[in-house]
């Protein structure tokens, strides 16, 4: 056993030798023929460890040597400034300067001692970016990764397959119409090796793989946008090809009503709802539970902006009738935490449960 371990430290010592002796080489043959740094094509390899020192230099100095600001006639951040120069790799430094700001003369930057009132302040002047069209590389990004639609971003993405493919096609085909020669002035045998039988093959195996991968890859895109649901069902449909906007209903407003409830009063945080909330009587209950923030988005839609001054008066003539003169006064009254019954709070959402499912 100890001969076997001789052996293999034996061989690993070698082969980190050879690597140690291949990298010097390496680094002898490059510094040699570089021409950017004469200290490494005069002292090649040895050269190296000058620009190792002056990299750690920087931390040794911050606690043991001088600054780069106190050596004369010429600092090491001036001579820096100018070695960046001559090798043309720019002489800005973006964050931060070792000048001493307490001395005379010191260029300092601070914020403006009278800013620009806000009726003194010119317009800024709109932007538009990418016009008032959609795009389709786009929309099939948003579908995809912002709304998580696969099935719509699968049908955008084949739209937008087919006219690249057409394009490939029509640009092979005018390609493959012209005939081409190469005049060279190099040597020639006119013989063309051919690769052995166990070499040939295989590759072409390998390659034969790869494509069928990429057929199928790309031919689930074709199959996840003529189906219901990757995956799951498997059923044709067209309705992938439509975009339409969805909007919620106010039965929707259930789950996360409950949930709000639930949960207010027990996490240090405001809680926000949405989804289901069309009218101020919808704002009252997520109030009720404990919302601190009611968002609304399908009702705008559905009945204009204006909308909007219908569910405020909603909302007022509710607090009006109760007595409320303010929405901190009914906030999680109904929440789980200050009902006295919260068994019965749970029980409650329980039997509304069952009665759904008649």
């Amino acid at each position: 056993m100890s001969g076997v371990i001789g052996i293999i430290t034996y061989g690993l010592g070698t082969v980190i030798g050879f690597l140690i002796i291949a990298t010097l080489i390496v680094w002898f043959i490059k510094d040699v023929s570089q021409k950017k740094h004469a200290v490494l094509r005069n002292y090649p390899v040895v050269g190296r460890l000058r620009y190792f020192f002056e990299k750690q230099g920087e931390y040794f100095r911050q606690y043991f040597f001088m600054n780069d600001r106190e050596e004369l006639p010429f600092n090491r951040s001036t001579r820096g400034w100018v070695y960046r120069l001559a090798k043309a790799e720019g002489g800005v430094i973006g964050f931060g300067s070792t000048n001493n700001t307490n001395e005379a003369g010191s260029i300092l930057f601070v914020n403006h001692a009278f800013p620009v009132l806000e009726e003194d302040r010119l317009p800024t002047p709109p932007m538009l970016i990418g016009g008032g069209y959609q795009v389709l590389a786009t929309q099939a990004f948003i579908q995809m990764i912002e709304l998580f639609d696969l099935q719509s971003g699968a049908a955008l993405a084949m739209l937008l397959l087919v006219p690249a493919l057409a394009a490939f096609i029509l640009q092979h085909w005018i390609t493959n119409r012209r005939s081409y020669i190469t005049v060279t002035g190099g040597a020639r045998t006119g013989h063309i090796r051919r690769l052995p039988g166990w070499i040939k093959w295989p590759l072409f195996g390998l390659c034969l793989f790869l494509a069928g991968f990429n057929v199928l890859l790309y031919g689930s895109i074709f199959v996840g946008a003529a189906v219901k649901a990757w995956g799951f069902d498997y059923t044709p449909t067209t309705e992938n090809l439509v975009t339409e906007m969805v909007l919620s209903r106010p039965e929707e407003m259930k789950l996360p009503l409950r949930w709000i409830g639930l949960l207010y009063g027990r996490i240090q945080a405001d809680l926000a709802i949405t989804t289901g909330v069309h009218s101020g009587l919808d704002a009252a209950k997520a109030i009720l539970a404990g919302a601190t923030v009611v968002q609304t988005a399908s009702a705008l839609l559905e009945n204009g902006i204006a909308y909007m001054s219908t569910m405020l008066r909603q909302l007022e003539g509710w607090m009006d009738e109760r007595g409320y003169q303010s929405l901190a006064d009914f906030r999680g009254k109904l929440s789980h935490k200050e009902v006295l019954d919260p068994f019965g709070f749970e029980r409650a959402h329980y039997v509304d449960l069952l009665r759904k499912q008649k």
